[in-house]
This record gives structure tokens, C-alpha cells and sequence, in this order.
């Protein structure tokens, strides 16, 4: 069997489909009834190879981008998740977002429509996972701007307006962060502000103060790390001792990372010790926002084995990684790469 048969096989029987009912979709599909068990058998079984223009009519059947079948059909099997969010963005990009049908439709916008604008916020830092920032920066980019429209043109209330500049101040930290990774700095300084008055506006100090903790590392990265420095501190200081643990954690690395950039080893080592601190006062009812998923005790080693080697020492990072068993690849990658002007290919935090 073929990589490319394997993956037609595999595909179809997670639809639940029979070879005949692949076949039927595909005659649907072209409008042609070429196209029977016995065809589709021969492809899986590898004694044919569908042509490029069947290849088309599978990507459809299956659900999968046609690049998937062209790899598979030269012989490289793609990652079956990257396949999955690489369909996923491309959905989001031809799919209209409803909260521009809203707009036009002059609707006033309910508790319900702003989670579900809030949701797709979050279903977008998640695809992070799968994607590169800059296939990202197009969905990004509409997001924010569909959610600024709807804040100007729908009608809402005190309630749901503050949940919608909440949406619009995440999707803002979402778009500094891809054109930041992209070198744009002055775009994403721009957007990180922009989101911070939204954060501001809605209430909400964990939000804004998370902007300006990004624009902070923003900053360190490009060598302002005195100024960086002081940023961040602000950014811990206002998000407010009553913010979540896992929300000063978080801001409290990269106040850390700030001050080890700077040359403060004092200052990086007491904020590295108040962010284990903060991690471990979280408790399970603490109402922790979602853009705090990513951060783990996992991260939280890495980041501490950066700052300490960017002080100039790598034996105090050393021990660190080793105690909380990462992966040996991960602690190549990240504690001994050289700090770069931006860190290309960060996840979205």
C-alpha cells in the first residue's frame, strides 16, 4: 500500500465510509459517474493512482487540504495534526465571521453573541499550536478588525460591551504577537496599546496588564531591556494583588527576563523565585483566564534556564532543567540557544 493509499484508507474509514460511499461522494462531487468501489480500491491498494484532478475531488470528499494528498502522493506523510489545523485556518479564512453579519444586519448583540465572539478568540491562541505565526496573521488580523466593527456599529450592553473589548483586547495581544515574530515592531507596539486601552475600557487589569507584559518582552528582545525592565514591573504592578496566581506568574517571567537582559542578577533572581511562589498558590478555584493555558511548571523551568544563562550562568540553569526531566530536545532548543532579536516562532502568550 502507498503513503498515499494508506492515508485515502485511513481517512475514509474515520469518515465511517465505505469504498462505495467515497465513490458516490466523488460522482457527486464531479457530476461524472466514472468513479465505483473498484476505482477507489485501487488507489488504497496502490494498483492506481488517482490523477490530479480526482486528487481535487478527494481533497473535498475527505475534508483535507489538497497539499496533504500532493505530499502523500510524492511520498511524504504529513503529520495528521498539521493537516488538521492547516484545514482548520483555512476554514477560518473563507468562513465570514457572524459578528459581521450582525453588523450588517444593524443586530443589537446579546450575552450570547459576545461569547461566541470571545470563544472564537480562544479557538484562535489555540491554533498556535499547529500553525506558524504567519499563517496566522491573516486570521489574526480579521478577527480583531471584525471585532472593532461590531463594537461601533451593533448596540449592546454595559455588560456585553465590556466582554467585546475584552475580545478585542486579546485579539489585539494575538495580532502583536504574530507581527512582532514577523519583525513588524511598530505595528505590533501599536496593536499592544491599542489592546491595552480596550483592556482598559472593559475593566479588565489582567488583560491590559498582559499587553503591556508582551510590549515589555517586545522590548528586552530588541534591546531596551532597562526600559523593558520598568514596563513589566508596571504591567505586575497593575494587574492588582487580587490577579490570579497563574496571571503574576506569567507576568512576573517576563519582568525576570527583562532584568536578567539588563545585567540585575538580584532583580531576575527575586522575580524568578516570586513567579515558583505565584505558581504554586494557584488552587482549583481560582478563576484563571485562558490565555494562562500554555503556562506550566514546564515553562516556567524554561524561562528561569534562560535568564539564568543570559547572566552568564549556565550551571545555575543547569540543574534546573535536569531536576524537572524535560525533554532533551526541548532543553538543547531552549536553554542553550542564543537569545535572538525576536523569538521567532514563540507561542502566542
Amino acid at each position: 500500500m502507498s503513503a498515499l493509499g494508506k492515508m485515502i484508507t485511513d481517512l475514509r474509514e474515520n469518515r465511517g465510509w465505505s469504498q462505495g460511499r467515497l465513490a458516490a461522494a466523488l460522482c457527486d462531487l464531479s457530476g461524472r459517474d466514472t468513479v465505483n468501489r473498484e476505482h477507489v480500491s485501487r488507489w488504497e491498494h496502490g494498483r492506481r493512482r488517482p490523477g490530479r484532478y480526482w486528487l481535487g475531488y478527494l481533497a473535498t470528499a475527505l475534508a483535507v487540504p489538497l497539499t496533504t494528498l500532493e505530499l502523500a502522493d510524492a511520498g511524504e506523510v504529513p503529520d495528521p495534526r498539521t493537516a488538521v489545523a492547516l484545514r482548520t485556518a483555512h476554514e477560518w479564512l473563507i468562513a465570514e465571521p457572524p459578528q459581521l453579519t450582525e453588523t450588517r444586519s444593524g443586530r443589537r448583540i446579546g450575552a450570547a453573541q459576545a461569547g461566541q465572539i470571545y470563544q472564537r478568540v480562544a479557538e484562535l491562541r489555540h491554533l498556535d499550536d499547529h500553525l506558524p505565526c504567519h499563517d496566522l496573521e491573516p486570521l489574526a488580523i480579521r478577527e480583531y478588525d471584525a471585532i472593532a466593527t461590531i463594537l461601533t456599529g451593533c448596540s449592546y450592553s454595559e455588560s456585553t460591551g465590556r466582554s467585546l473589548l475584552t475580545s478585542l483586547a486579546e485579539a489585539a495581544q494575538i495580532c502583536g504577537w504574530i507581527e512582532s515574530d514577523a519583525a513588524h515592531h511598530a505595528q505590533a507596539e501599536t496593536r499592544y496599546l491599542d489592546g491595552v486601552r480596550a483592556g482598559q475600557d472593559a475593566g479588565d487589569r489582567a488583560v491590559a496588564a498582559n499587553l503591556l507584559s508582551c510590549l515589555a518582552y517586545q522590548w528586552t528582545n530588541l534591546g531596551k531591556a532597562r526600559d523593558a525592565g520598568l514596563l513589566a514591573a508596571t504591567a505586575l504592578h497593575g494587574a492588582g494583588a487580587d490577579a490570579a496566581p497563574v496571571v503574576r506568574a506569567l507576568l512576573g517571567e517576563r519582568l525576570a527576563y527583562a532584568r536578567a537582559h539588563a545585567g540585575d542578577r538580584d532583580g531576575a533572581a527575586r522575580a524568578l523565585d516570586q513567579v515558583d511562589d505565584d505558581y504554586e498558590a494557584r488552587s482549583p478555584g481560582d478563576h484563571e483566564p485562558e490565555w494562562t493555558y500554555w503556562l506550566d511548571r514546564d515553562e516556567i523551568t524554561v524561562m528561569a534556564a534562560r535568564c539564568w544563562t543570559r547572566l552568564g550562568q549556565p550551571a545555575q540553569a543547569a540543574p534546573l532543567i535536569a531536576d524537572n526531566h524535560l525533554g532533551a530536545s526541548r532543553r538543547t532548543a531552549d536553554w542553550r540557544a542564543q537569545e535572538r532579536p525576536i523569538d521567532q516562532g514563540a507561542r502566542i502568550t
